[in-house]
C-alpha cells in the first residue's frame, strides 16, 4: 500500500540538485548595486529639484557634475540617510555654490545624530552642507553688496593697528619671521553701496564664542541616564576648528561682517547665514526652496510623502519633547 507523500520544503528541478526555499530566495535576490550605479541613480533623482532650486550664476549641469565629483571623492556620503544628503545638496544648489572640493565654496560633511526613542539612544548617519569662507566671499560679491571681500588672520608678532569711529583705520603688516599665536581676524570689503571700504575685526574671545557654539567642535559625552552633553575640554580631532583654526577664524570674521550689515536688500546672504547657522548649531534645518520661494518637493524615490521628514530636518520642533529627542553629534563639521 502506497504511503502518502510527505510535504517538503525543497523545490525540485529536472536534472538539477534540489534547492531549499531559502536557497532559492538568496539566489533570486538582485545583485548589490555598484557605487557608480548608486551615484548616478542619486544624482538622477535630484535632477528636477536641482533645476528648481539652482541659484544665480550656476548651471544645473555643471552643478550636478560637481556633485558627482564630491561623491566620487567621498563615497561614504551615499551610506548616510539619502534624504538628508538631498536636503544638503539642494541648499548648496539654491545658494549657487558648486560642491567641487578644490573650489572651497561649500562642503558636504557626514555626521551622526543621536536620537532617543522610547528610552533608547540610537545613532543615525546624516549629511550637512557647510559653507566655506570662499563661498561667503563669493556670496558677498554676487549679492551686489561688495566689489571685493578679503579675510585675514592676525598673529601676535604682526604689526596690526585699527581704529573705529568717524575715521576708521586698519593697518596690518604681517611679519616675515615667526608669527606667533593667533590674536585676531578681520574681514575688509569694498562696498558697492557707498564706494568706500568697510571692515570688521574680531579678537580671540569672539572667535572662541563661535567655536563654542559649533556642535561639531567638541566631543559629546554620553552618561547613563543623563542627556548627552558637549565636553568643551575635549576638542574633536577631525573638526576644522582643530585642524585649521585660522581658516575658521577668517570665516567667522566674514560672517560677523555680514551680520553687522542691513541684509534687507541682500536676501541671498541672509538665507546663507540662516542655513549655515542651523547646521552648525544643531537647529532645525530650513526646508529647501526654489527660486520662486516655494518648497522643493522631495524626490518620490527618497520620500513617501510630499514633505521633508523630521528625521532629516533634525532640530526639534518642540524643544520640550522628551520621547523623541535629537542630539547632534557631528563626526565631521564645518569645513573651511
Amino acid at each position: 500500500m502506497n504511503q502518502p507523500r510527505q510535504p517538503t520544503t525543497k523545490l525540485a528541478r529536472p536534472d538539477q540538485p534540489e534547492l531549499t526555499t531559502n536557497a532559492v530566495a538568496q539566489r533570486d535576490q538582485p545583485a548589490p548595486m555598484s557605487f557608480a550605479a548608486a551615484r548616478d541613480k542619486f544624482v538622477g533623482q535630484l535632477d528636477m529639484g536641482v533645476i528648481q532650486a539652482i541659484g544665480k550664476g550656476m548651471d544645473p549641469v555643471q552643478f550636478k557634475r560637481s556633485l558627482a565629483t564630491v561623491l566620487n571623492e567621498s563615497p561614504d556620503l551615499l551610506k548616510a540617510n539619502l534624504t538628508s544628503l538631498a536636503v544638503a545638496v539642494l541648499h548648496a544648489a539654491r545658494l549657487g555654490l558648486a560642491l567641487t572640493p578644490a573650489l572651497q565654496l561649500a562642503y558636504l560633511a557626514p555626521f551622526d545624530v543621536r536620537k532617543q526613542i522610547e528610552g533608547q539612544w540610537i545613532s543615525v548617519p546624516l549629511v550637512k552642507m557647510m559653507i566655506g569662507y570662499k563661498g561667503y566671499i563669493l556670496l558677498g560679491r554676487r549679492s551686489g553688496m561688495c566689489d571685493t571681500v578679503r579675510a585675514r588672520v592676525v598673529y601676535a608678532n604682526d604689526a596690526f593697528e585699527w581704529e573705529e569711529g568717524t575715521t576708521p583705520k586698519l593697518v596690518h603688516k604681517p611679519t616675515m619671521g615667526e608669527r606667533g599665536e593667533i590674536v585676531a581676524a578681520y574681514c575688509v570689503a569694498d562696498m558697492k553701496t557707498n564706494g568706500k571700504p568697510a571692515f570688521r575685526v574680531i579678537g580671540v574671545p569672539e572667535i572662541e564664542r563661535a567655536r563654542a557654539a559649533s556642535r561639531g567642535a567638541f566631543e559629546m559625552v554620553y552618561e547613563n541616564g543623563r542627556k548627552p552633553r558637549v565636553d568643551p575640554t575635549r576638542p574633536k580631532a577631525d573638526s576644522p576648528w582643530t585642524t585649521d583654526y585660522g581658516a575658521m577664524a577668517a570665516k567667522t570674521a566674514i560672517r560677523r561682517f555680514y551680520k553687522d550689515m542691513d541684509l534687507t536688500e541682500f536676501r541671498s546672504l541672509a538665507s546663507a547665514i540662516e542655513v549655515d547657522d542651523a547646521y552648525a548649531m544643531g537647529s532645525r534645518i530650513p526646508v529647501p526652496t526654489a527660486i520662486s520661494g516655494d518648497t522643493v518637493k522631495p524626490p518620490e524615490q527618497l520620500s513617501p510623502s510630499d514633505e521633508w521628514g523630521d528625521d532629516v530636518l533634525y532640530g526639534n520642533r518642540d524643544e520640550g519633547e522628551e520621547d523623541h529627542e535629537t542630539i547632534v553629534d557631528a563626526t565631521a563639521s564645518e569645513h573651511r
